[in-house]
């Protein structure tokens, strides 16, 4: 690793989105420094094992994993709950910043890299570009210098990433998007449909096994 680039902390889930971004951030220059936070959602084992796979993949570092799983207990949500019929986890992207900061903070850097895409079946509030820079401007004063939110898919949907991603070699058969944390995609909740979708309309072959199809 050469200690002269400018370093960048990689928020990564294992997902679509976040190891396209990995990949870019590999690709542009940056020291990066991934992080997994484990905040007691379901597909957590899942999830690691596909961040460690791609970070490997890249010879990245391995991620960083925190662990505050105690924080999944505070909302019942898909994401959380299995019996729960609710996509959206409250607050929980302005979280993983956070953390995302604090951990910045002590590499001395002052970069972040989200993979959050506004394009979605159920849109949330955020992911969106309005958000990306109200919580650039929290994180900056909470800290007191400034704090950069490097987040380029904000205004792009996800077929826009996977088809950027699959120009670059993005081993999405590698990923993980599941709710649920089964070995394989359960091809039914919000993230195997929004996964669906954008391999579809991106004209990319799905290369994910789901249990269902939907």
């Amino acid at each position: 690793m050469n200690s002269k680039r400018p370093r960048i902390v990689a928020l990564v889930s294992g997902g679509t989105d976040s190891s396209t971004l990995l990949y870019m951030c590999m690709g542009g220059g940056f020291d990066v420094y991934p992080l997994f936070v484990n905040y007691g959602q379901l597909s957590c084992a899942q999830e690691l094992k596909s961040a460690k796979i791609v970070c490997d993949q890249l010879d990245a570092r391995a991620p960083m994993v925190l662990e505050v799983k105690m924080i999944g207990r505070l909302s019942r949500n898909q994401l959380t709950a299995a019996d729960s019929s609710d996509p959206f986890f409250p607050h929980r992207n302005l979280m993983l910043l956070t953390l995302a900061a604090v951990y910045a903070q002590t590499l001395n850097c002052s970069a972040i890299a989200f993979g959050a895409v506004s394009g979605s079946n159920v849109p949330f509030p955020d992911c969106s570009p309005i958000f990306i820079h109200s919580a650039t401007r929290a994180l900056t004063e909470s800290f007191g210098q400034p704090v950069k939110v490097y987040a380029p898919y904000a205004s792009i949907d996800k077929a826009e990433v996977i088809r950027y991603g699959a120009s670059k070699g993005v081993p999405y058969e590698l990923t993980y998007s599941c709710y649920l944390g089964l070995p394989e995609h359960c091809g039914k909740c919000l993230a195997c449909q929004n996964r669906k979708n954008a391999f579809k309309l991106a004209g990319i072959s799905d290369p994910t096994r789901y249990a269902q199809s939907c």
